[in-house]
């Protein structure tokens, strides 16, 4: 590498136009954004650092004016509540174990590298407000339908910039970190994964031992799990919906993409959304017909019983449902069931545990406890045992595209309570509840770090609210009914969440003939754009050749005087030349296969 950086410091003005014009398209090409791989290099060591520069910027979380690099506080979580088992768990201090410093960022402005807006907020510097609407999964049509399941199909096919610590079969995430990458799709499925999973952690101190070195199903040891079975199990969950909506919204470039809620109360022991036109009818053996749009897709980090909870990202699973098969869970939630959950005035009781016999909102609302009295499982818990399959794990549920069109709704189920009660974050506990579920705690697996406690809130504070829950007046940000939001020109309509919801007249011709016409204008304008910009490139390479060319004929020039100046030594005067060429040419082989690979002489 230092070969290389000597090279480009002694580049005549020619090349460095050249250079130029390559970091000005780098710039141009935008960054979407476990860990960002550009960081990933600087895991654990001493005093490791996550603070990038943001395209368009020279300083790292573009300061002054968007962030700066600092320490990521330890938030100084109770874990008294854990077993002694877990003091190693690689989530402990969570991410103070693979980072110590990340951007903080100013303003509305937010991301690892402060380049997007926070979550309700729009536009370039991030200034202008905007509320997005999750609509009734039953008035979406089929088009919204196969719209929906597109964008997250490019999520499958799509690599993220972020990267997964590798918690395969014999990995250390606590002693060798190491980190694998993945689809989109991929990393926010393995980032309820990796906030469920049990703790990792040897058997024995002796480093030597390497037959059997991990383990995490001790006999009475349950492990932890960060994301459920605590006060916070609502608010990680609203999050992390938060998270997959605004990935979504990047790949469809469709800033007002949600999920839809299925409301699945008194829907008995059917699927009415298990169709093959949508998320997929299953066989006999639970999986999906071939048929189904949803045909192929995979699970990943499937329980197994008796086994350790690591992952191996290789292991694809058959997707698996077998609606109303599981006896315990035979049928889907009753408004009953809701409205109980509902009623509590309580959101967690100071015990925090599942086997409370209080009933609380939170436990409640998770399935712990409630009506029926003598069911096994409730609400939350009993969707996920209705369908069996990846869905009755918590390793494995986010992969089945069931799992986020369930949890748009359990999420509805909280907002309506959150209104109704006039809730403050001060009901979620500070000390005495299992780690990860305080109210300071970050929530588990994101980066950068988030409390817990600045999500429970009503929702229109964090940019999205419910179709049935809209008030009369207009929210800020929202698009009057008079007005169509932005949308990507290949998006159906109307788009899903958008901010109104149009219902336009079949034989409405002006309307259609205007939007046609102001596609045309837009058109125009982009082609434009496009040539004006294709023109200044062509200006930039025009003037980069002349100066080559100049610099070339001037050093021939250079070259005939000196040989024309001393005839008595002009085969010397050649010899010397061709060496030097001869010379020259293995720095430019290497920095030229550096571009590609690194060579032997760039990695010495």
């Amino acid at each position: 590498m230092y070969v290389a950086r000597s090279r480009l410091n002694s580049l005549t003005w020619p090349e460095s136009g050249i250079c130029f014009i390559c970091v000005l398209l780098s710039i141009w090409k935008g960054a979407v954004g476990q860990f960002p791989i550009a960081c990933v290099g600087n895991a654990t060591l001493t005093n490791s650092t996550c603070c990038p520069i943001p395209p368009g910027f020279d300083s790292p979380c573009g300061a002054p004016f968007r962030g700066k690099c600092t320490e990521i506080r330890d938030n100084n979580e109770d874990y008294s509540g854990a077993s002694s088992q877990t003091a190693n768990d690689d989530r402990f201090h969570w991410p103070r174990k693979f980072f110590i410093y990340g951007c903080e960022c100013s303003g509305n402005f937010a991301g690892y590298m402060c380049h997007e807006c926070s979550y309700g907020f729009t536009g370039d510097n991030c200034t202008e407000r905007i509320v997005r609407i999750r609509k009734n999964l039953n008035k979406v049509t089929p088009s919204e339908k196969r719209y929906i399941l597109s964008i997250m199909e490019k999520a499958r096919r799509t690599q993220s910039d972020y990267a997964l610590i590798d918690v395969s079969k014999g990995a250390d995430p606590v002693e060798n970190v190491q980190f694998v990458t993945a689809s989109v799709y991929d990393y926010l499925a393995y980032v309820h994964y990796y906030a469920s999973r049990k703790t990792i952690f040897r058997t024995s101190p002796d480093p030597e031992n390497t037959k059997k070195p991990f383990r995490c199903d001790r006999p009475g040891f349950s492990g932890l799990d960060f994301a459920h079975r605590g006060s916070n199990f609502p608010i990680w969950h609203r999050y992390y919906m938060m998270v997959w909506e605004k990935e979504m919204q990047k790949l469809s470039g469709d800033i007002y993409f949600t999920f839809p809620y299925w409301n699945w109360t008194d829907a008995g022991n059917t699927c009415e959304v298990c169709t093959n036109d949508f998320l997929g009818a299953s066989n006999e053996n639970g999986s999906i017909q071939q048929s189904a749009l949803t045909a192929g897709w995979y699970a990943l980090c499937m329980r197994e019983s008796g086994k350790c909870e690591d992952c191996d990202p290789k292991k694809r699973y058959t997707l698996i449902r077998t609606p109303s098969k599981v006896k315990s869970a035979s049928y889907l939630p009753t408004s009953e069931t809701v409205n109980f959950a509902m009623s509590q005035p309580i959101w967690d009781f100071d015990d925090y545990s599942t086997s409370t016999p209080n009933a609380s909102f939170r436990s409640c609302l998770e399935g712990y406890v409630g009506i029926p009295e003598n069911a096994t499982y409730r609400l939350h818990n009993q969707v996920h045992m209705f369908f069996g399959g990846a869905l009755n794990s918590a390793t494995s549920a986010s992969w089945d595209p069931m799992f986020y069109f369930h949890h748009s709704f359990m999420d509805k189920i909280l907002e309506m309570w959150l209104r109704r009660t006039g809730a403050q974050p001060t009901q979620l506990p500070m000390t005495g509840a299992p780690p990860g579920h305080h109210r300071n705690s970050y929530l588990m697996a994101y980066f950068p770090v988030r409390e817990s406690s600045l999500f429970f809130r009503p929702s229109v504070d964090l940019g999205y609210t419910y179709d049935d829950m809209v008030e009369n007046a207009e929210v800020e940000g929202m698009p009057s009914s008079t007005e169509e939001p932005t949308r990507p020109t290949d998006a159906p309509s109307p788009i899903i969440g958008t901010g109104r919801h149009i219902e336009a007249p079949i034989d409405d011709v002006t309307s259609c003939r205007d939007r046609v016409a102001m596609e045309s204008q837009s058109n125009d304008i982009l082609i434009r754009v496009i040539v004006v910009e294709t023109a200044i490139l062509c200006v930039l390479l025009l003037i980069v050749i002349s100066a080559c060319v100049h610099a070339f004929t001037g050093k021939k020039k250079r070259r005939y005087a000196r040989v024309q100046d001393d005839d008595d030594d002009d085969d010397e005067v050649n010899e010397k030349l061709l060496g030097m060429e001869k010379q020259q040419q293995p720095v430019l082989l290497s920095l030229d296969a550096g571009s590609e690979t690194e060579s032997d002489d760039l990695q010495t």
